[in-house]
Parts: C-alpha cells; structure tokens; sequence
C-alpha cells in the first residue's frame, strides 16, 4: 500500500507540475512597433574625364569635322525617371588672341548600347547652345546608368582662318528627376 501511496504522490505532482507548466505556456504578451521606411529623392551626375579634346590635325579634319566618343563618360543615378540636358558657358569656344569659334558647330550625343526604354528622340545629336539641350530621357527610374558621350566638332568655315591653339568653354550636364 506503501508503495501505490508513493505512486500516487508522483503522478499527483507530475500532473501538477503539467498543469503548472501549461499554464506558463498560454501566457502571451505582446508589443509593437512602427516600421517606417522613408524615401528621399536620389538624383546624381558624375563626368568620368573632366576633359574633351577635339583635334585638327590634318587638312581633312578642317574639311569633315572630328569627333571623338568618351565611354562611361556619364553616370547618372535617379529613383524617378530623369532626362539629362548639356549646356555651354556661352554661345562661343574661346581661343587664342580672342578668336572665337560658335559652339553650335558641335553635337553631343548619348551613343552605345542604350537602355531599351530610353526616349529614342533625345538621344539625337544635339548642337551645343548656351540654353539646355536634352541628350537623354529615360522613362523610368534607374541607379547607376552609364553613357557612352559622343562630341563632334563639323570642321568648315567655323574652323578655317582660325588661330592655332586651343578654343574653350566649360559644358554644364544636368539631370532632372521627373
């Protein structure tokens, strides 16, 4: 009898013992938090070389012109859809004994493989002005697109009769979220 009283004990506490523990279980608590995820417009240019040389060096380039096409020369960053525009300091490149060239007589145009939903009309070649002209529209958002930059000077009577040296004016890209 001793030994079943024994038996009887222990199974006693093991089943309060559940019961305790059960009840441990059920108990939930619970909290909460907010997630906020902000966006901020990104919008970003960078020119890979800083410098874009035309040369004349023979009797054709002053006849035909000359270009020159810079790879990777623009990257550009935008969480919106973007068009990128180039303008010139001013209506003329600017040479030695204050000869002047007009900057029209140069096109810039995005070149290369391109995106392929990339606005096909804009990425003609656009003769320089003092205002922007838009060389890149892209019709949706993207991190990190990099343009091949095409520059073609046309050589002709704009070049001909000129000083020797070298003609200037600084070039101005924008990009603009849209």
């Amino acid at each position: 009898m001793k030994k079943n009283s024994i038996l009887l004990k222990c199974f006693f506490t093991i089943l309060a013992s559940m019961a305790f523990l059960s009840t441990i279980e059920a108990q939930n608590a619970t909290a909460t938090t907010n997630l906020n995820v902000i966006l901020a417009d990104v919008v970003n240019i960078e020119i890979a070389d800083a410098n874009v040389n035309l040369n004349f060096t023979t009797a054709a380039n002053y006849r035909d012109g000359v270009s020159v096409t810079k790879p990777a020369h623009l990257k550009v960053s935008s969480n919106r859809k973007y068009q990128v525009s180039v303008k010139a300091a001013s209506g003329q490149l600017t040479g030695p004994a204050s000869s002047t060239i007009p900057v029209n007589t140069i096109k810039v145009e995005a070149t290369g493989t391109l995106p392929s939903d990339i606005d096909a009309s804009a990425t003609v070649g656009k003769n320089l002005s003092a205002t922007d002209q838009v060389i890149i529209k892209r019709n949706v958002p993207a991190v990190q697109d990099t343009y091949d930059i095409k520059y073609t000077a046309s050589g002709g009577n704009d070049y001909v009769g000129k000083a020797s040296g070298t003609y200037t004016t600084v070039l101005t890209y924008t990009i603009a979220g849209s």
